[in-house]
């Protein structure tokens, strides 16, 4: 899946109770093949409620493709509405979806064959994340991140011509 692993942001949903506290972390990594592009894993874990740890043996990974990558910066800075990565995994069973809830956040779920694990982001963590997958963006492109954004608004402007 990956060959190249880079700087890590982790995220815990210690306020939550139940299925819904989980472990989020981000990893720059550059895709195998001979198309190798710098992007970004994404891994959720459960977060157990007798031991308060992130059950790290039962996670979850997705990579972004190189699209993905581009769509999930245009939601976590409400350019969009939604990213949506279906069909991951050897399996092809894998799913992950980001949805821009406005100003309270963006609510991030991932599935793996019917099973489904849910992490919210309130606005700081949004803006955090935002930062770290922008930059990755910057690196894949090879711009500056302020390019970056000038070329996600452009393009939602084209979309809406």
């Amino acid at each position: 899946m990956t060959s190249t692993f880079g700087k890590q942001l982790k995220l815990y949903a210690d306020r939550q109770k139940g299925s819904k506290r989980t472990a989020l972390d981000f990893q720059y990594v550059v895709a195998a093949g001979k198309d190798a592009y710098p992007t970004v894993n994404i891994t959720m874990a459960p977060i157990s409620d007798e031991t308060s740890e992130a059950q790290w043996d039962h996670k979850r990974v997705i990579q972004l493709n190189r699209y993905e990558l581009t769509q999930c910066c245009a939601v976590l800075f409400g350019l969009e509405k939604e990213l949506r990565a279906n069909f991951h995994g050897t399996e092809k069973n894998k799913g992950f979806t980001l949805i821009n809830n406005g100003a309270s956040g963006c609510g991030i779920n991932f599935s793996q064959g019917g099973d489904m694990l849910t992490h919210m982001l309130n606005h700081a963590q949004r803006m955090e994340v935002g930062a770290f997958i922008l930059k990755r963006q910057a690196d894949a492109w090879d711009m500056s991140v302020s390019d970056v954004l000038a070329l996600l608004r452009q393009s939602v402007a084209i979309k809406r011509a």
